[in-house]
């Protein structure tokens, strides 16, 4: 999450695997209660729901959760005047400008 903040991205979805009540408390006390200011953002979490009915409960990983949560991707997108979503996981610590990643593949 930091990597978008450094990068200037101010609407951030969070999709969660699990439904995690402590990732969720982490994300709302760092990010939203922590005095970050978001201009015209927001980070909002998309927690995993298991539903009756539903034989592969959980996400089955990162993919799993895009396809689930597509909807809101494709909603935000025809609703807000943005031009880029750009989906990344979780699991990696690394630091990087994603503007210049955007940039890129605007070009080409």
């Amino acid at each position: 999450m930091n990597n978008c903040f450094n990068s200037g991205i101010n609407k951030i979805f969070v999709m969660t695997q699990f439904n995690s009540a402590s990732l969720n408390r982490h994300i709302h006390r760092t990010y939203l209660g922590g005095g970050i200011n978001f201009t015209d953002g927001s980070v909002e979490v998309l927690a995993a729901t298991q539903m009756p009915g539903e034989a592969a409960g959980w996400f089955q990983g990162t993919a799993d959760a895009v396809r689930k949560f597509i909807w809101v991707l494709e909603d935000y997108y025809k609703h807000k005047a943005i031009e880029h979503i750009l989906i990344l996981s979780g699991d990696q610590l690394y630091r990087m400008d994603y503007m210049e990643l955007v940039q890129k593949q605007s070009m080409g």
